[in-house]
């Protein structure tokens, strides 16, 4: 895992946004755009969390709301500093 110089405090984790695909291939190999009103599923892994957090765990791969969140920068990469109830699944193996 990345060892990010960052501790969230209170209910909070750190997560690595995974990019999500703003195209889509139909079953015949033609691209087509995303309707942008249309909320895409957003997913990242967890990077660091506060002590409060028990139910989650760092290295977990988790799903969230597109608007969760807030934007934050550590050592240059970006990052989303998060509340544990944002979190609206983890994927599984």
């Amino acid at each position: 895992m990345t060892d990010v110089k960052f501790k969230p405090h209170g209910p909070r984790i750190l997560v690595s946004p995974i990019e999500t695909p703003r195209e889509e291939k139909t079953a015949s190999g033609l691209i087509t755009a995303v309707n942008e009103h249309v909320e895409i599923p957003t997913r990242g892994r967890i990077i660091a969390k506060s002590d409060e957090v028990l139910g989650l765990n760092v290295g977990e791969l988790v799903s969230y709301g597109h608007h969760s969140g807030r934007e934050l920068k550590v050592d240059g990469v970006k990052y989303l500093l998060m509340r544990e109830g944002d979190v609206d699944g983890i994927y599984l193996d």
